[in-house]
């Protein structure tokens, strides 16, 4: 499995599970092929590098003190004008090996350090002990330790979402980064070691084993990097009185709600990936109540569950529609599959948002609204014309989940997550979804 698991043969690590929209294309090979399919493989992102120098700078513009590009600052936090060219072995779509990326974008074992005030101090407030009343193992509020200069690792720093969060905390926290290269999940020794080393207060788990398919083949692998793994970090951030934050899933649910799901609503996966989620959300939340017990006082950890992940670092299900919009003037998606789109600088900010609050249990958070593939898909293009984008094909035409037939595993029809506890927790609530994916278009694919 180690071997499997170092040379990536036929699976991927990611936050989404958006190997289905190149099946929803005709693309039968793409479950098990060592690259993304070739529908995403040969996507343009020269639009999307471009808009990521600026995309997170817009967002936090607010209060920076100097003109310094945080590109060409080191990991000592010394300003260089070194570049290195970098070509990724994540499954992952990944931008052209000649792109040149700054020597500050690199994962691994490499810090940045806190620039600028992290925020205002309202928003650093103490809360006594707030404590949803849906049980221990739902969303409670505790005293906070969230500071300035705070030491936060990203584990799966190389994905869609932990590329996105080294980029947005990389000026406000004392941060680390692992992509796979640097931190092996197959290999506990490697996991306990390197974790084990660092002096930090908040561990992020974006590493997952997502390829749906792929998983209901290798239960066992599936089982390991998505639950063994996870406990193992629990273990650890136990030990080192730090909390850990465990990215989840919509897919723990079986999808036969026509209601948004909430935290206190049953799990019950119906795929082996979604079984091996909710088994590594039992194994963290175990460890954190083990540590409540036996540790008075010590962290308590959190999982967020996510559902279809876009954003600007690696290519998704949007991106997928577009490719095929540019090339054919037929273009489908599945009409009755329904979830809600979770945009990766949106759920950067909600994590921040529930650090100041010191979060821990169980949460959802996900862009607000409804939609199925086919209503993203149409959005999308309808947001590439308002942008200029030339596309041959404009409409999305239905597909059933039921005609899917080379899909392996069973996939939730419904899985929309219910942010309102979230909201309750932050005062804020998820912006919709159809604004946040015409933010993206605009970002990535408008002509400069």
């Amino acid at each position: 499995m180690t071997d499997a698991w170092c040379t990536g043969r036929g699976r991927q690590v990611s936050e989404l599970e958006d190997d289905d929209v190149a099946k929803q294309a005709g693309d039968e090979k793409a479950e098990h092929s060592q690259n993304r399919s070739e529908n995403l493989a040969t996507i343009d992102r020269r639009p999307t590098e471009r808009a990521r120098q600026s995309h997170y700078e817009q967002r936090e513009s607010c209060g920076k003190q100097d003109k310094i590009d945080p590109r060409n600052i080191t990991r000592r936090g010394k300003l260089s004008k070194e570049w290195i060219t970098e070509k990724s072995r994540d499954n992952e779509q990944e931008p052209s090996p000649d792109r040149q990326v700054p020597a500050s974008s690199r994962v691994g074992r490499s810090r940045v350090h806190v620039r600028q005030p992290l925020s205002s101090p309202k928003l650093m407030v103490n809360l006594e002990n707030r404590r949803c009343a849906f049980g221990n193992q739902f969303a409670t509020v505790t005293d906070r330790r969230y500071r300035q200069g705070m030491k936060v690792a990203v584990v799966g720093a190389g994905g869609r979402l932990g590329a996105a969060l080294v980029r947005e905390y990389r000026e406000k926290f004392d941060l680390v980064g692992f992509d796979r290269r640097a931190l092996d999940l197959a290999s506990a020794d490697q996991l306990r070691e390197k974790i084990g080393a660092l002096d930090v207060d908040v561990v992020i788990n974006c590493a997952a084993l997502t390829n749906v398919d792929y998983c209901q083949s290798h239960r066992e692998e599936a089982f390991w990097i998505n639950a063994e793994a996870p406990r193992l970090l629990a273990e650890v951030c136990r030990e080192k009185k730090a909390q850990l934050i465990q990215i989840s899933t919509d897919y723990v649910f079986a999808g036969d709600k026509r209601e948004p799901y909430r935290e206190e609503d049953e799990a019950r996966p119906i795929s082996v990936y979604g079984e091996s989620k909710r088994a590594g959300e039992q194994n963290v939340l175990g460890v954190q109540d083990r540590s409540a017990l036996a540790k008075p006082g010590a962290d308590r950890h959190l999982v967020v569950r996510v559902s279809w992940v876009f954003g600007p670092d690696r290519p998704s299900f949007v991106d997928g529609i577009i490719k095929r919009a540019q090339e054919n003037e037929q273009v489908d998606a599945i009409a009755d599959k329904i979830s809600a789109p979770s945009y990766t600088p949106d759920i950067a900010e909600a994590l921040l948002r529930l650090m100041k609050v010191d979060a821990s249990g169980i949460l959802h958070f996900s862009n607000s609204g409804e939609c199925s593939w086919q209503q993203y898909g149409q959005w999308a293009l309808d947001c590439c014309r308002e942008s200029g984008v030339a596309l041959k094909g404009g409409h999305v035409a239905p597909l059933k989940l039921a005609d899917m037939k080379n899909f392996v595993a069973r996939r939730p029809v419904y899985s929309v997550l219910s942010a309102a506890k979230f909201a309750a927790l932050t005062g804020t609530s998820p912006r919709p979804w159809r604004e946040a994916v015409a933010d993206y278009i605009r970002r990535s694919y408008r002509k400069p």
